[in-house]
Order: C-alpha cells, then sequence, then structure tokens
C-alpha cells in the first residue's frame, strides 16, 4: 500500500463520516465499532468528537480489525439505544443470502423510490 493510497482512503473516510455526522453538538460523539477478524471475537467501541477524528482512527483501526461506523450520534461514550441522540440517517442491512445474489440486493434497491445516498459493500452484504 502506497502513501497515496491511505490517503486516498482517509479521504473517502472523511467524507463518509463528514456526510453522515456534519453537525455535532457539544457533548454529543460518533461511535466506532471494532473486532478483530473471525467468529467469536469480542465487539470495542471508540467514540469520537469529530468526523476527521472518527475518519483517521476508523481507518487505523481497518489495518488489523474489521470496523463498523455507527449510524447514530451518541451522548457521550453511551452506545446504548438509551444513549442515541439523533439520527441523521436511516439504514439497512441487506445480506447476500438465503436466494439473494450482489445483484439481486442492488435491484431492490433500484425498485425504491428513493435511492440511497450512501452505499456500503461489506463483503457479505450491501448496507444502504
Amino acid at each position: 500500500m502506497t502513501i497515496h493510497d491511505v490517503n486516498l482512503q482517509q479521504q473517502h473516510a472523511e467524507l463518509f463520516f463528514e456526510q453522515l455526522f456534519h453537525q455535532l453538538a457539544a457533548e454529543e460523539r460518533i461511535e466506532v465499532r471494532y473486532k478483530l477478524p473471525g467468529e467469536g471475537q469480542s465487539m470495542h467501541r471508540r467514540f469520537y468528537a469529530t468526523p476527521t477524528e472518527a475518519a483517521r482512527n476508523a481507518i487505523r483501526l481497518g489495518r488489523d480489525h474489521e470496523v463498523y461506523a455507527g449510524a447514530a450520534l451518541r451522548l457521550g461514550k453511551d452506545g446504548t439505544k438509551v444513549g442515541v441522540t439523533r439520527l441523521w440517517a436511516l439504514w439497512a442491512d441487506l445480506d447476500v443470502k438465503d436466494g439473494y445474489t450482489r445483484e439481486s440486493r442492488i435491484e431492490q434497491l433500484l425498485e425504491l423510490p428513493h435511492h440511497p445516498s450512501i452505499l456500503v459493500w461489506t463483503g457479505g452484504g450491501w448496507h444502504p
């Protein structure tokens, strides 16, 4: 991986986080979850005050962990439902299993009256 690749990843991650979390209140935080690859690994959480900080650390963690971005702003370090302060986005989990393929899931999304503004492929499904 070259320095250019890292910078490009950083730019894409910053754009992603800035689109989801462009206006945080003083106590609000962005949740990033991460775990080692493989079954049975423990999930960990970190909370960040800015999209840039969340992006930088998500890229760093992604070198040797699976990384997941929470779609809801959190109050401090509360990662529970009670800790959700606001939602800027709706999200879904469209897994590729039970007869669904990557292509059939895209077809489903194209049939919606409004298309997703962000679409993430996780390796096992789409997250619009």
